[in-house]
């Protein structure tokens, strides 16, 4: 999120995965709605905290599908997809809302481990295109602004 708006501090960061325990929710340009959902995939949190935060995102998502227009997955390309992930996009494909997914932190990967990674992705959201991102080198962070546009402006 604060790549997409090029504001450095516009979501809290961390270095320790699932460290997000709400939703943050962001008006913009009095259009539209971009939602940052907690995430845990790969996070180190109790089994009650991961049923929460299920339950929070899948409460969310059911109750506001018929104003999502896509969603968008953010997969660490470091840790492929977690089982998590893929019952995650699954759950948006029932509903019938469109998902992008995004491998994000690719300047931490070789060019072969970001092939392979991307190949796993691949496979395991049933070879639908994958935009790897980098936030820190700005890598097609600019390519999946164009996307998001287009897709609000469609």
């Amino acid at each position: 999120m604060n790549a997409l708006f090029e504001k450095k501090d516009l979501v809290k960061t961390s270095a320790r995965p699932g460290k997000t325990k709400l939703a943050n929710i962001f008006r913009v340009a009095n259009k539209y709605y971009f939602t940052d959902l907690p995430w845990y995939g790969f996070a180190k949190v109790s089994k009650a905290m991961k049923e929460e935060l299920d339950g929070l995102i899948s409460w969310y998502v059911e109750e506001k599908k018929a104003n999502i227009v896509k969603a968008v997955m953010l997969i660490d390309s470091r840790l492929w997809p977690q089982e998590v992930d893929i019952h995650m996009y699954k759950f948006f494909l029932t509903l019938g809302i469109e998902v992008v997914v995004v491998l994000s932190k690719i300047d931490k990967l070789s060019r072969s481990e970001l092939d392979k990674s991307i190949a796993a992705t691949e496979k395991d959201f049933f070879w639908q295109d994958i935009l790897a991102v980098s936030s820190l080198k700005w890598t097609n962070i600019n390519e999946l602004t164009k996307y998001l546009k287009a897709v609000l402006l469609s």
